[in-house]
């Protein structure tokens, strides 16, 4: 071996120990912040949404019924998520631990992105990727709250991590089919992400494409049946996944609908009519008004339907129940998603001189097709978060080829 094959071989080595250990430290201090800022939180519910996802998952623990009341069966809510915290539930977890778990799926996102790119590229952009997950402030803040946000995005992660690999063997498809079945039993409208990926699996894999599409496809179909037909069996009626559907397609398509409006709109006039109805009755009725609304307001409805995909990019959204409530933190979003979305506009702008690999490719299309479906609804920043993490892999390859081409310059040099 000569002087500089033995220098390049000690400096890799350097590199991989140094990445590990600066991954090692943010999962730690991610988690640490977690169980602190948890603690400080104590039993207090920053939003409504919450205390019913604890109240759905400590009665699935008690009595092993998915209801909110203890009497009545619901379908108003995905049972993903409260199926995870039942389970912690049911060892004495309180509000505090359930919090702190998802901490813990953060951390898991973070290791997910180190291996994914150093599996890609180099241990330095998996580095790079888990240190802006780090700095991105609104994940830590969103880990704090009882939302499925961040299992959503673990599951994501773990998908794609197994999706985008060569030659994809047929045990693989088959557990990450079934992961993503139980990821849309967490966040329903992750049934488009899904068509999207088995469109893309059709046209990279190399072997057995119709075998890897088929058995990803059946295995997440068989998870979703299973809730699909508990749901037809209780309450006689297919509901798929939820009954909340046609609540934000209203809320996305009426006559008080803004583009940045999110949950803050004025739907009573049609509240009034549902107050009889049960949850599935209600939610066919909102979509029912929403599709006549969009009909009945066409020229409106496809200017109001481009904004809200333009929304998608924004750095803050609604009102309401958001993320986001005052200046400060709305300065704190944009420079910090700013930065990231200004890097991936820039990884664009140059796939001529770099083309756009079929893992990138899968990442883009997803985050951008993601904007165009979500706008059918409303667009806000929670339910783009995981979506986030997608661009920031495609960031951080971005930089580390940077790195890498500034790098062989110096050495030529």
């Amino acid at each position: 071996m000569n002087d500089s094959a033995a220098s390049s071989s000690c400096h890799t080595s350097s590199q991989i120990v140094t990445s590990t250990r600066i991954l090692i430290t943010l999962c730690a201090l991610t988690i640490i912040f977690g169980v602190v800022y948890s603690t400080n939180l104590g039993d207090r519910f920053l939003f409504a949404d919450e205390k019913e996802y604890y109240g759905l998952a400590g009665n699935l623990a008690s009595m092993q019924r998915y209801t909110y009341s203890g009497q009545h069966p619901s379908v108003y809510r995905p049972p993903g998520y409260p199926l995870i915290l039942s389970v912690l539930r049911l060892f004495g977890a309180e509000l505090v631990h359930l919090r702190i778990l998802n901490y813990v799926f953060l951390a898991g996102c973070m290791l997910l992105a180190y291996r994914m790119l150093k599996k890609r590229a180099s241990g330095r952009a998996g580095t790079i990727a888990a240190i802006i997950i780090f700095c991105y402030p609104v994940l830590l803040y969103t880990a704090g709250t009882l939302y499925p946000t961040i299992l959503a995005s673990f599951l994501l992660l773990t998908t794609l991590h197994i999706l985008t690999q060569p030659d994809l063997s047929a045990k693989n498809s088959i557990f990450a089919g079934l992961l993503f079945g139980f990821l849309i039993l967490t966040i329903p409208s992750f049934v488009f992400a899904l068509g999207v990926i088995l469109i893309w699996l059709w046209f990279t894999q190399k072997k057995s494409r119709a075998k890897v599409v088929s058995l990803t496809l059946l295995a997440a179909a068989l998870i979703c049946s299973i809730w699909i037909t508990r749901n037809y069996i209780v309450f006689r009626s297919f509901v798929f996944i939820s009954a909340n559907g046609g609540l934000n397609l209203i809320l996305g398509n009426s006559e008080y609908t803004k583009p940045n409006s999110g949950y803050d709109v004025d739907i009573s006039a049609y509240y009034r009519n549902t107050l009889k109805m049960n949850d599935i009755e209600r939610d066919d009725y909102y979509k029912k008004k929403a599709i006549e609304y969009v009909l009945n307001h066409k020229a409106q409805s496809i200017k109001l339907y481009a904004l809200k995909a333009l929304n998608y990019f924004n750095f803050t959204s609604g009102t309401d129940t958001s993320i986001l409530k005052n200046q400060s933190a709305n300065i704190l979003m944009l420079v910090t998603y700013g930065p990231i979305l200004t890097l991936f506009i820039l990884r664009l702008a140059s796939f001529r001189r770099r083309p756009l690999t079929p893992f990138e490719w899968i990442l883009v299309i997803l985050y951008l097709s993601n904007a165009l479906f979500s706008a059918i609804f409303f667009t806000r920043i929670r339910f783009r978060l995981p979506y986030d993490f997608l661009i920031i892999l495609v960031v951080a390859l971005y930089l580390d080829s940077f790195l890498l081409s500034r790098r062989k310059r110096t050495f030529n040099n």
